[in-house]
């Protein structure tokens, strides 16, 4: 309860974010791999490369990056929308799509000009486990 004695509402765990607007909502691979690319498509990227293999997909573009500010309040922010207008993203939920590409990612970025960038990785069973905006990711480290 706070100083008025009302409840805190609109808890949830994290299991909705990755199950409604992850695993549901992209049902296959090309989907959620789609909506990888239209991020890095909203980051300006002339050149994305795509490596796929038994165990990862990996995701490469010369975009303009984040740094790690953007990264925790843009990218791993929902429903964070994009101040630019010729973006494709319009809900802030594209993080969401990895759930659907398998249970851990992880994001290495840098600012186009920066020589320091951060690494995350998420694991999304440990993200189902926990209230909404309560998770810690396995790493967050400079690079």
């Amino acid at each position: 309860m706070n100083e008025d004695n009302k409840p805190r509402i609109f808890k949830g765990k994290g299991r909705i974010v990755t199950e409604i607007l992850g695993r549901n909502k992209y049902t296959n691979y090309k989907q959620a791999l789609n909506e990888a690319v239209a991020n890095s498509l909203d980051a300006k990227s002339t050149l994305i490369e795509i490596e796929l293999s038994d165990n990862f997909i990996e995701v490469r573009d010369n975009g303009i990056g984040m740094c790690e500010t953007d990264l925790q309040d843009r990218y791993f922010t929902l429903g964070e929308k994009n101040p630019d207008v010729t973006a494709r993203a319009m809900f802030g939920i594209g993080v969401c799509a990895n759930s659907a590409l398998g249970d851990h990612l992880m994001v290495e970025s840098r600012k186009k000009d920066s020589s320091v960038g951060i690494r995350a990785i998420i694991d999304f069973t440990k993200v189902e486990a926990v209230d909404v905006g309560q998770y810690i990711p396995e790493t967050w480290e400079k690079i």
